[in-house]
Parts: C-alpha cells; structure tokens; sequence
C-alpha cells in the first residue's frame, strides 16, 4: 500500500511532536528522513470553569467563576440557567468572570451552569450548581406621628405597610432620649401605641418603627429597615398654661391684619372714584368750551 499522508491521534502524542519519514519497497526500508519535521498539535478545549454565588438577594444571585488551573488563553464564558427540568437557556456570553441574575423570585432554587471557550473551541458544561434567593424583607416604615397626651406621655401613630404575600406583619418601636441609646418600647401588630412616663419633661425624643414578616416556613422573624425618626418635646406646665394666651394674641394679630387690609381697600376705592370724577368733569369742560 503507497501512502503520501497520514493522520494520528492527538491524544497519543506530545504536544509538540517530532515526525520522521521513510520510505520501504520490495527490497527493504530507507533510511529515515533528516532532519526531522517539527510540528505541534491544536490544544484542547478549555476545561469547565467552577461557579459560586456571591450573594443572594430575595431576587437576585450575583455569581462568579473560576478558570480551571489547566485552562488556557480562554476568551469567553457562557453561563446558562435551568428553565425547565433539565432545559437550560443561556443568561451571558462573554469575558467577564462574574454575572448577576436578575427578575427572580423569593426563597427559590436556581440551578446555573457554565464553560469556557478558547480558539480550540468550546469547552465542556460544568455539572449544575445550585443557589437558592432570599426572602424578601418589609419595606421601611414611614415617620410616626407623635401627639402629645399630657406632660409625660404620647401618642404615637404610623401608616401601615404593604404585607409581602400572605404573612403577617407586625411593628417594632425604638425610643430614643437626649443623651441616651436607641430601646425599643412597643411590639406588636397595631398600628399605634401610648408611650408614658417620659422623662425628663421638656427634653426631645426621638421615635422610629420597623416593620417585621413572619413568614411560617421561617425558624425567625424578618425584621426590615427602621424608617426616618420622629422628633417631639413634651411641653410643661408653664408651657401648657401660656399656651392659650399666645394663641389668642395670634389670633388677635391676625383680626387685626386682616381690619386694616379692609380700611386700606376702602381708601383705595374712594381715591379711584374721586380720580375717576374730576377726569369726567374735565373732559365735559372742555367739551363744552371746543361747543361754543
């Protein structure tokens, strides 16, 4: 049989192999070529990249992966996400090592997927990982409203916040005085609360509400981010009893703004009339001096 080329299997060779011919008839075999022929096989396919998930949010995963330590000269990545059983869609294709999966829902499993691709061609699939999202907490709590039942106690009021699926909410309260730490003085679902005994009279306080999910499959409660602080004063007895005074001079002042705005209009009605008087008496004089 006359051969002129041959293949070999690249597996079983070097990766820079040294290839030598000769040439054999009926009478024997030649001698080997020299020199020999210097050559080099493609390289592989770079091997599948290993994932892992960053952070997770109630709906969101931010992923990252690594090169396997053989890979080599790698210029892309395809990540691809389970959307069926066993049916896999691609989320990214591209350079970059890291990738965040958005429009997700809460406390679900995800199962990713990912490979590397080289001038080889494309690497094998990594066996599929799976992350899981968060829950989602509460949304913040909007400022109370503080209204001051007395001299040492309070009414404090908040708006409700919107329940994330079928769980329950409920509300923590943290007060706060001048000079003092953050303690919380209300827990429970109502959307109001009496704080008493405050001390000492006529200092500020400070009061802020958090919302709390308790969701059944959950060992604790989710407790989300408190809102904006209220700031109030309790007035005191001297306060209380001036109160009234000050606004009836208020009131008063105000009567008494309001009289001289009308006297003012008055005077300006009367100024326009006369104005307006002497202007026809005017053009009638002379109307009748151009007559004669």
């Amino acid at each position: 049989m006359i051969l002129d080329s041959a293949a070999a299997d690249a597996l079983a060779l070097p990766r820079l192999p040294r290839v030598r011919v000769q040439a054999v008839n009926a009478i024997g075999a030649g001698p080997l070529s020299n020199p020999a022929l210097r050559t080099s096989t493609q390289a592989l396919p770079p091997p599948a990249p290993t994932l892992e998930c960053l952070s997770a949010g109630h709906n969101s995963l931010r992923l990252r992966w690594a090169d396997h330590p053989t890979a080599r000269d790698v210029l892309q990545y395809t990540l691809d996400m389970e959307v069926k059983p066993g049916i896999f869609a691609m989320l990214y294709q591209g350079p970059s090592r890291s990738y965040k999966a958005l429009r997700l829902q809460e406390n679900q499993t995800y199962r990713f997927r990912v490979r590397a691709s080289s001038d080889a061609g494309d690497g094998p699939y990594s066996e599929p990982y799976s992350f899981t999202t968060s829950r989602a907490a509460p949304p913040a709590v909007k400022a109370p409203r503080a209204s001051p039942l007395g001299e040492s106690s309070c009414l404090l009021e908040w708006q409700p916040v919107k329940p994330v699926g079928d769980d329950p909410i409920s509300y923590v309260v943290q007060l706060q005085h001048s000079g003092s730490s953050e303690f919380s003085v209300y827990r429970g679902r109502d959307t109001s609360c009496t704080l008493s005994n405050l001390v000492p009279r006529g200092a500020f306080h400070w009061a802020r509400v958090a919302a709390v999910r308790h969701c059944p499959l959950s060992p604790e409660p989710l407790c989300g981010p408190y809102g904006p602080a209220t700031s109030f004063q309790l007035s005191s007895p001297s306060a209380t009893t001036t109160e009234p005074a000050s606004e009836s001079a208020t009131a008063a002042a105000r009567s008494t703004t309001w009289t001289l705005g009308d006297q003012q209009w008055a005077g300006l009605l009367v100024g326009v009339f006369t104005l307006v008087a002497v202007l026809v008496a005017v053009l009638l004089q002379e109307l009748v001096s151009w007559t004669q």
